[in-house]
């Protein structure tokens, strides 16, 4: 009775490795067949865009946030850039004020008292911006980002011509100082692809905050951040979710190879923190399918672990599961997440694979457990949930 029990386990395990290849390896084809946003030839602006950019203790970045915004190409007539000071305790505010270009504002969200329990500060510091912005395409980024020398054109000749009412695009981690650092710059470039793929085979739909678009009307029209207002996380996937709802198949991802750059995270602290923040959206997603794919990843890694532990018990039975498991899971990444470096031009990153690999399976596991244990977490400097 005990053999079967374990031979049974030992094969819902082996089952998770299959699905999970066959995923990943459809991700990877999928991107691969995808095509290459350009900037069509000829083409010449004609909407109005406005740039809205949530900032809280932001001084170290924003001002070459901002710079690389007056670097683009776009007419100056036909974008704006709103900087909303969250409260923050720095100079944030003092230096994007110090930028001496009209087509930089500088707002602050109302200081009407909040509700108890109020955790939405960047949902209320995008609303500000939204709400003054004067453009029909509202693209947002966060205030530690450089963003390509032509990332408006990109997005709103994305915008005029596929009538998409929501954009996603890809966003890279650059200047790695540290092997930590590098595994987070392939992970996110893996991620990326799942995106961009997810979002072609409909199968999940993911958004990060520091490269999306939509239009103003679909953001009025579907309430803005009503009904998502009780997550502090959330601005960009569950808005474009929403987006989604009210309008199927006008939504997509802008696969170019020109991301919006970041900094990676310095600490394993800070990486669990932000990673658990992601994390805490999952409970709010209305599609069961993203629900699906999270929970497949989340089960093979801790089978992965499982079946490790498992080998003090019955070693020789047990050491087939784990191999299985890691080769699979391994084949699958690795050609995925070559395909991605090599489509960002960073294939200096695969040299970190196994190292990665093993930090994946970790954090995947006691992330995706955190994520749905913990019921608040520091953000800014602030007690969010």
């Amino acid at each position: 009775m005990e053999l079967t029990w374990i031979t049974c386990l030992g094969l819902f395990f082996s089952m998770l490795g299959v699905a999970y290849t066959i995923l990943v390896e459809r991700y990877r084809q999928v991107w691969e067949k995808m095509p290459e946003w350009e900037i069509p030839p000829g083409y010449v602006p004609g909407v109005m865009v406005s740039v809205v950019i949530p900032a809280r203790n932001e001084a170290a970045g924003i001002g070459a946030c901002l710079e690389s915004l007056l670097r683009q190409g776009y007419p100056a007539h036909l974008f704006e850039v709103l900087v909303v000071d969250d409260d923050s305790s720095d100079e944030t505010a003092a230096i994007a004020l110090q930028v001496a270009d009209s087509r930089i504002s500088v707002l602050r969200p109302p200081g009407t008292p909040l509700p108890e329990g109020f955790v939405a500060y960047k949902k209320r510091a995008l609303e500000t911006g939204i709400s003054k912005a004067k453009g029909e395409l509202i693209l947002t980024t966060d205030a530690d980002c450089v963003l390509p020398p032509h990332w408006l054109e990109l997005m709103a000749s994305c915008y005029e011509r596929k009538g998409w009412h929501g954009i996603t695009g890809p966003v890279a981690f650059q200047e790695e100082a540290s092997l930590f650092e590098r595994f987070q710059s392939l992970d996110l470039l893996g991620m990326m692809l799942i995106t961009g793929a997810g979002m072609r085979m409909g199968l999940t739909h993911l958004a990060n905050g520091a490269a999306f678009g939509f239009s103003k009307a679909a953001f009025e029209a579907v309430g803005g951040y009503s009904e998502i207002s009780r997550l502090a996380s959330g601005d960009d996937l569950l808005l474009l979710h929403k987006i989604m709802a009210r309008y199927p198949g006008q939504t997509g991802f802008l696969k170019t190879a020109q991301p919006v750059r970041t900094q990676a995270l310095g600490s394993l602290i800070a990486f669990f923190r932000q990673r658990v923040r992601w994390g805490t959206k999952s409970k709010s997603y209305s599609d069961w399918k993203i629900t699906a794919v999270l929970a497949l990843v989340f089960f093979l890694c801790w089978s992965i672990l499982l079946s490790l532990a498992l080998l003090f018990w019955l070693p020789w039975y047990w050491l087939t599961i784990p191999a299985f498991l890691i080769s699979s899971k391994a084949w699958a990444d690795y050609r995925m997440l070559r395909s991605a470096a090599r489509f960002f031009g960073r294939n200096d990153l695969v040299n970190v694979f196994w190292p990665a690999q093993a930090l994946h399976i970790l954090y995947i596991a006691w992330v995706g457990l955190a994520s749905n244990l913990v019921g608040s977490y520091k953000w800014k400097g602030r007690r969010v949930k």
